[in-house]
């Protein structure tokens, strides 16, 4: 059996995916104007649309492929299912992530035990790669 990681943790990987999505972003927006000369056709783009698309495709391929993201990488940390203590599956990942999307969600870590609701939800866990 693996052990949970710490809240540290958790906060340090949600500080480095935040930026990779943020950068992703910015990359993304700042590249638009040559991407908007090449369509055909008068598309306009909400930028909040594009956040969220970014931020689902960040954690659903990185964690359904890798069972990482680039702050698990650092930290030494991955998403195991809790009921089979092995790779979670892409519905699991899938829930995992539309539930981060509640902005509430974030409070479920001020608790003694910081099982994130994305983590209740999935029935998965962040565990330490030993």
């Amino acid at each position: 059996m693996q052990n949970s990681t710490s809240w540290i943790n958790r906060l340090i990987n949600y500080i480095i995916d935040t930026i990779c999505i943020v950068l992703i972003y910015w990359l993304i927006i700042r590249s638009l104007p040559n991407i908007l000369q090449i369509v055909p056709f008068d598309f306009e783009f909400d930028i909040g649309v594009i956040l969220l698309l970014i931020f689902v495709l960040y954690y659903v391929l990185l964690e359904s492929i890798f069972n990482r993201t680039a702050g698990k990488l650092i930290t030494r940390t991955r998403v195991i299912s809790s009921m089979q203590n092995q790779r979670p599956t892409f519905w699991q990942i899938l829930i995992r992530t539309f539930v981060r999307l509640f902005f509430i969600e974030v409070f479920s870590f001020f608790t003694k035990n910081p099982h994130g609701w994305h983590d209740k939800a999935s029935n998965t866990e962040v565990v330490t790669v030993k």
